[in-house]
């Protein structure tokens, strides 16, 4: 079993390998709406980011790609190439059935089993992914991204920051098991993330805390009967961020900058494998 680890007391949880599939498993049939989904909120705040970071060129990884939804928008708003990393054999076969009449579409695989290629992928995303790993699955998610990179390729990665796992537990009572309510085992925090990162290779270029609601209010504008002063102030301050930047290569350093928070709800860390490294 997956014990809970850092903040959160000793529950009972039901996650073993089978688990945690029959639980994914569940959450793809029972419909509800892509809104219950980060990518769906924010995957148009990191490619913001990352287009500004000179990242959505190329041939573009996401990892642990689920349902899709980042690929989606990936191939919708960039002339790159999209391949995805998923784990088990039902999901990469829904996904490459889901995307298979895109030209630019490479694939997906199964990154539980060993993969023939390596050294392919300029951009990687690794979105709401960790915060489901133990240990030393942390690990070789980190290192089977550095490995699916080209030298002076980079990693954008996220996770919940420092979240308080306890909250979001439910109990079952037919099995007298706790459980977090989207299969949460760990709460990330930054220096963690660094040292993991750095552990596995990687130069770190940003990581810390943000608010990422920060940036996506301005990207989705509102109609004007939605309107509050805490909206206006910052898409006018997006929009001077926006006119002052333009033209500047790495403008989406300047977007990281504006939304990072010491207690904001998530981790970024946007890190590179060197160029030097095999």
């Amino acid at each position: 079993m997956i014990e809970p680890s850092d903040n959160s007391r000793e529950f009972r949880q039901p996650w073993t390998d089978e688990t945690v599939q029959r639980f994914w498993t569940y959450e793809g049939k029972r419909g509800g709406g892509a809104d219950r989904f980060f990518s769906y909120h924010y995957g148009p705040t990191l490619l913001t980011i990352a287009k500004g970071l000179g990242m959505l060129q190329g041939r573009i990884l996401d990892y642990g790609a689920a349902h899709g939804l980042l690929v989606k928008q990936l191939l919708d708003q960039t002339e790159a190439e999209i391949e995805a990393l998923e784990f088990g054999q039902q999901s990469v076969h829904t996904l490459n059935e889901q995307f298979q009449q895109h030209t630019r579409w490479r694939g997906a695989r199964d990154a539980s089993q060993p993969l023939s290629e390596s050294g392919i992928a300029d951009t990687a995303f690794c979105c709401e992914v960790v915060e489901h790993l133990t240990d030393e699955q942390f690990d070789a998610t980190l290192n089977q991204i550095f490995d699916q990179l080209k030298p002076g390729g980079q990693l954008l990665l996220t996770t919940p920051h420092a979240e308080d796992l306890m909250k979001s537990v439910v109990y079952c009572p037919f099995c007298e098991s706790e459980f977090h309510n989207m299969q949460h085992v760990r709460s990330v925090q930054k220096q963690d993330l660094t040292d993991r990162l750095t552990r596995s290779g990687y130069d770190i270029e940003f990581c810390d805390s943000v608010e990422f609601d920060k940036l996506a209010m301005c990207l989705k504008r509102r109609p004007w009967r939605d309107w509050s002063i805490n909206y206006l102030l910052r898409l006018a301050r997006f929009s001077w961020l926006r006119m002052t930047t333009f033209g500047v290569p790495q403008k989406g350093s300047t977007y990281l900058q504006w939304i990072a928070d010491s207690a904001g709800p998530n981790l970024i860390a946007i890190a590179r494998k060197p160029t030097g490294s095999p």
